[in-house]
């Protein structure tokens, strides 16, 4: 579980150009990342803004997008509070994909669970949200993402750590720092705590 608090620790990690490792840093964004925002800011301030994801990116590649959980056909209608879930994915197959395309022909057929734009508009603030990528949004955006910083569990870390171990991909780090003290990767479980709140950039 992600925790909303500050993050008790900073890791840093410098990876090789074309490290595997960055593929399975990557799974965090299915469970969800927490990231940096100015709450009350629209999805599209939020991803372009913040996020720093293009905007055609936004208009054309990102097919999908759920905020709490219900689907959104109008990115600047729809605000992003404090504590908001906000999940992004290209095209999804199937009837099920049409129906919840963002702006599709099928859109009318999901008007009760669509999230409506009739809410309060909250005020602007820093906050944070948690961020959830799928597919080729994963691939494709991930990295950047990774790049800029995200909170994480200490499970959700070690997961990682572990199955780079098992994969030999520690090799791939060239350089790791937490809390601002370089350490061997081999040494990285054993400084962080599974309920730990994590603050992970990569570069």
């Amino acid at each position: 579980m992600i925790s909303a608090n500050a993050p008790d620790c900073r890791v840093q990690m410098t990876l090789k150009e074309d490290s595997r490792l960055r593929f399975l840093l990557n799974g965090v964004f299915r469970q969800g990342v927490r990231v940096e925002i100015l709450a009350g800011s629209s999805i599209r301030q939020v991803v372009v803004d913040h996020l720093g994801i293009a905007e055609d990116y936004l208009e054309n590649r990102v097919q999908t997008l759920f905020l709490n959980g219900k689907p959104v056909d109008d990115v600047d209608a729809m605000k992003v509070s404090d504590g908001s879930t906000l999940a992004l994915s290209a095209a999804m197959p199937g009837l099920a994909g049409a129906t919840l395309r963002k702006g599709g022909k099928y859109a009318a057929f999901r008007q009760q669970i669509s999230f409506g734009s009739d809410s309060p508009v909250p005020v602007l603030r820093k906050g944070r949200m948690i961020l959830k990528l799928f597919n080729q949004v994963t691939e494709e955006q991930g990295p950047a993402v990774l790049t800029k910083g995200i909170g994480i569990s200490g499970g959700d870390l070690l997961d990682v750590i572990r199955k780079a171990q098992d994969q030999s991909l520690l090799q791939e780090i060239l350089k790791l720092e937490v809390n601002g003290k370089i350490i061997a990767p081999e040494m990285l479980a054993p400084e962080i705590a599974t309920e730990a709140a994590v603050f992970l950039s990569i570069s």
